[in-house]
């Protein structure tokens, strides 16, 4: 083969590949072309990291927190004697946050689970805390 084919050859790849790629950065953000749905892959990862995410909670907190906050959560409203605050209540989960008051929650549950809190049985969890 000469070299002129072997070039041509060459830029035709090199313009496929960059259509492709473009192709993919377009069809990969959602955007719904010729009927089709490319949302929906996105849509069904984002459950499925979800579930995910459920599934390895709930694992952690039997292996770590059920012995003091009780099977669901509830401490001393679901058996007199569990030594943890109740967790699973109306109080933390109000209807509507803003994302301050919503990054302020997330900021004391993981600290309290990273730090423990002083005067109470909650240990520490963090490595960096001897947890």
């Amino acid at each position: 083969m000469n070299t002129a084919k072997q070039i041509n050859i060459m830029i035709g790849l090199m313009i496929v590949g960059l259509f492709g790629t473009f192709l993919y950065f377009i069809f990969d953000n959602g955007f719904n072309a010729f009927g089709l749905d490319f949302e929906g892959r996105q849509n069904a990862a984002v459950v499925r990291q979800e579930k995910t995410n459920v599934e390895r909670g709930a694992v952690l907190f039997s292996l770590n927190c059920r012995a003091c906050h009780g099977l669901t959560g509830q401490g001393a409203l679901e058996r007199a004697g569990l030594p943890g605050a109740p967790l699973n209540l109306e109080d933390n989960r109000p209807p509507e946050l803003t994302e301050a008051q919503v990054k302020a929650k997330a900021d004391r549950f993981n600290g309290t689970i990273t730090c423990g809190r002083v005067g109470t049985l909650m240990p520490p969890w963090s490595r960096d805390e001897n947890g």
